[in-house]
């Protein structure tokens, strides 16, 4: 999906992107997930993440209530995802009810990324009352 969305119409090296695996089956999910946090880990973290934010705050797939210190994994998407998400799949009966998204705690970088004195990530991402608890308000944030 990403490859045909995104990757093939900028200019990326093959191998300069990573996302982790959505067409398999469930029981082979937990297996890609930990090689996915791997490939992660090995690079030393992900240096820039390029997500989705969507009208009920999830990001990435982290719907709301999802764990700061969660990791890649398959996960239940919200009804409102999935009538967000119903045009690039041709309806809301293709849509997939679940999908695999990298963790609030996976996206996190493990170094800092941005200069002294500007916002930091996450913050006014999801405006308004009542987002508490969103995959955007969710993200760690760093000490300014």
């Amino acid at each position: 999906f990403m490859r045909r969305e995104l990757f093939d119409h900028v200019d990326i090296e093959p191998g300069a992107w990573n996302v982790p695996r959505g067409d398999l089956p469930a029981e082979a999910v937990p297996a890609e997930a930990a090689a996915y946090e791997a490939r992660i880990d090995a690079l030393g973290g992900a240096d820039l993440c390029l997500l989705g934010i969507g009208r009920n705050g999830h990001i990435a797939f982290n719907e709301p209530g999802s764990s700061p210190d969660s990791r890649t994994r398959l996960i239940a998407l919200d009804r409102t995802t999935r009538i967000d998400a119903a045009k690039s799949f041709g309806g809301l009966a293709g849509v997939p009810l679940r999908g695999v998204s990298m963790g609030i705690g996976s996206i996190h970088p493990r170094r800092p990324a941005h200069p002294a004195g500007r916002p930091r990530r996450g913050e006014g991402a999801v405006p308004g009352p009542g987002r508490r608890g969103s995959g955007g308000d969710r993200l760690p944030r760093e000490p300014a």
